[in-house]
């Protein structure tokens, strides 16, 4: 299997994401201007994506892409968790966890749920 690579992504404007951030309407996210302005203030640092070559056995390419999420995580330094996104009740408590952390407010981004089915 080939290497992942990784490529640059287009970033939204601020004033575009803070447009669409005031137009929701009945939305589950409970983020407003404020808490998107507090994000943009801490920056991201570069933005990627990574490409995952999946033309290998379906058990190799699974199993490169929990390890590819797990490393994505750790470079920011937030905790990453792989969940069967066929088990509710598993990505509903990482769900759960990740909100909890969010909200706590220690941290921008505080987790990295992939939800793999």
């Amino acid at each position: 299997m080939r290497r992942a690579r990784w490529r640059s992504v287009k970033v939204t404007p601020p004033e575009i994401l803070a447009a669409r951030v005031r137009a929701r309407r009945g939305d589950a996210s409970d983020a407003d201007v404020a808490v998107l302005e507090r994000q943009l203030a801490a920056g991201t640092g570069a933005v990627t994506w990574q490409a995952l070559d999946a033309s290998g056995a379906p058990d190799a390419v699974l199993a490169a892409a929990r390890s590819t999420l797990s490393d994505r995580a750790a470079a920011y330094g937030m905790p990453g968790v792989t969940v069967d996104g066929n088990d509710v009740w598993a990505v509903y408590q990482a769900a759960q966890r990740a909100v909890a952390r969010a909200r706590s407010g220690s941290r921008r981004m505080s987790s990295f749920p992939g939800i793999m089915t």
